[in-house]
């Protein structure tokens, strides 16, 4: 599979999971989360939760390359953190980024995948935080999620052994990922803020 053959792969999964998110934010009570003491506890478990199994979901709808797998978590965890804050960005993020270990346990490539979700899900809670309401735009979630992958494939070079396979790997799927990821937390976040604020209407 050439890098092109990837980038339209993944572009259908991204579909996919749109689809996805339109099935659960039609029939599960998401609206926009505030960072204030009057945010309920148990809609920010759930939301969570939704991301977090959403970020799992980007890893098995991605294509496997030289014993890895090029995928869509980026997005969905970005999108997470800048739609829920530290909170759910932290837990999406340890929920998809520990399952990509325990997933591919001896893989070459599991502990630099895991590591990278985690922290593109704690970055984008750490901006949300910071920015609040205006951080939830596509404009962010692209810079974060271009951000992000590219820290991803410099882990992938740091911790994956032997090198050479590791280098192989990155020029096979960097480009797809950096960019469908990139694409697609922009599109992720437009979806989530049209049903986030159709639900603050009712």
């Amino acid at each position: 599979m050439n890098t092109f053959e990837i980038i339209l792969t993944l572009a259908e999964r991204f579909g996919l999971m749109v689809g996805v998110v339109f099935l659960f934010m039609t029939i599960m009570p998401v609206r926009r989360m505030h960072f204030t003491s009057e945010s309920s506890k148990l809609r920010t478990v759930l939301v969570t939760i939704l991301f977090g199994m959403l970020g799992i979901l980007g890893t098995y709808t991605g294509n496997a390359v030289f014993d890895s797998v090029a995928n869509l978590r980026a997005m969905v965890v970005i999108s997470g953190g800048l739609f829920g804050g530290p909170v759910v960005g932290v837990g999406a993020g340890l929920i998809a980024g520990v399952h990509r270990i325990v997933f591919d346990l001896n893989g070459f490539s599991a502990y630099p995948c895991g590591i990278a979700t985690a922290i593109e899900g704690f970055a984008a809670g750490m901006i949300a935080w910071k920015y609040g309401e205006k951080a939830m735009n596509w404009r962010m979630a692209s810079v974060l999620a271009l951000a992000g992958e590219t820290m991803h494939m410099g882990l992938l070079l740091l911790l994956s052994k032997p090198f050479p396979v590791a280098w192989e790997l990155i020029k096979l799927i960097a480009p797809p990922m950096v960019l469908v990821n990139a694409f697609g937390a922009a599109l992720f976040v437009e979806v989530v803020n049209l049903f986030s604020r159709d639900r603050s209407e009712e």
